[in-house]
């Protein structure tokens, strides 16, 4: 039987369910707000997210620019990563093919969903905080990539075992995340002296999403054997695709300039920016749950094809 082709068609009809985990799972929710969700059909790399004036709602937007490049990106670099380990990943390459561009995806969403619901903007427009000791813009990107990307861990480990192994959802996990942020290095070029950019160098922007997502409260109520597995298979895969599929493009220089220059300044602006976080903690309906399981089938049939 001849394998099903992944699409940019079939991309952007997934990229339209993103929010579906919080609008209709309740996975995640928002305090006395509502969240719209909208895919841009201009050509421009971009996703963004704010308040909407006047009313208690937020929006986000994904323009069709970003979701051509993550697309493209992963039609050049995964299938090569799925035949080196087909025979372990036990899926077929259009399945494997969509998981991993719809991490890139939703790394991009679960971001902007995270400057709303940590209310990034009260944190910046707060002019009695110290301005001189931090560059606000910077610290709340670095922010929304670590809790953006734990948000992404606990909606991706939802998927039960039996439907997703959590070793391969890891994996998926792991090159999925460092292959948005080298979409972004490759889209914009950074700066010679990134250390003062609004945004820190995209590809430590990667690394340090992913190492905080794995020892995350998603992971570290696992039991110990189960947390070390799983740490080890990303990690592994992390470095894997980083050298054999993109040939070591790592800045290692940049990452270490963010665990230098940026985590302490990150670690005391997030105890600010925690006091305003506009998560809800409510039980989920018999509804929410229901359409998880709908979404679970989904992934199922998708493995199966090919």
């Amino acid at each position: 039987m001849k394998e099903n082709k992944f699409t940019f068609e079939q991309f952007c009809q997934d990229a339209k369910k993103y929010a579906d985990p919080i609008n209709k799972e309740g996975l995640f929710k928002i305090k006395d707000h509502e969240l719209f969700y909208f895919l841009d059909s201009q050509d421009i790399v971009k996703a963004c997210a704010g308040p909407i004036r006047g009313a208690k709602q937020y929006k986000i937007e994904i323009y069709h620019g970003l979701l051509k490049e993550i697309y493209n990106f992963t039609i050049d670099n995964y299938p090569q990563y799925y035949r080196k380990n087909k025979n372990r990943l036990n899926m077929s390459e259009y399945a494997f093919l969509r998981l991993v561009c719809n991490i890139m995806g939703e790394m991009a969403f679960w971001h902007e969903f995270s400057h709303i619901s940590r209310n990034h903007w009260v944190f910046l427009n707060n002019e009695t905080q110290t301005k001189s000791s931090i560059n606000k813009e910077r610290v709340v990107e670095m922010d929304a990539d670590i809790y953006g990307a734990s948000m992404l861990l606990g909606r991706v480990l939802s998927i039960p075992e039996k439907t997703l192994p959590a070793g391969v959802a890891i994996e998926a996990f792991a090159i999925g995340v460092r292959g948005l942020f080298e979409v972004l290095y490759l889209n914009f070029p950074t700066p010679v002296n990134h250390k003062t950019a609004g945004y820190p160098h995209s590809q430590a922007r990667g690394f340090n999403a992913f190492s905080f997502a794995m020892t995350s409260e998603i992971i570290e109520k696992m039991d110990d054997s189960k947390k070390a597995i799983l740490q080890l298979i990303g990690s592994l895969a992390f470095i894997d695709f980083e050298d054999s599929i993109l040939g070591n493009k790592f800045d290692q220089d940049a990452v270490a300039s963010m665990v230098a220059d940026d985590l302490d300044k990150w670690a005391m602006a997030s105890k600010e920016i925690k006091k305003n976080s506009q998560l809800s903690f409510e039980a989920r309906t018999i509804g929410e749950r229901a359409s998880t399981y709908v979404r679970h089938i989904d992934v199922a049939l998708s493995k199966l094809m090919g």
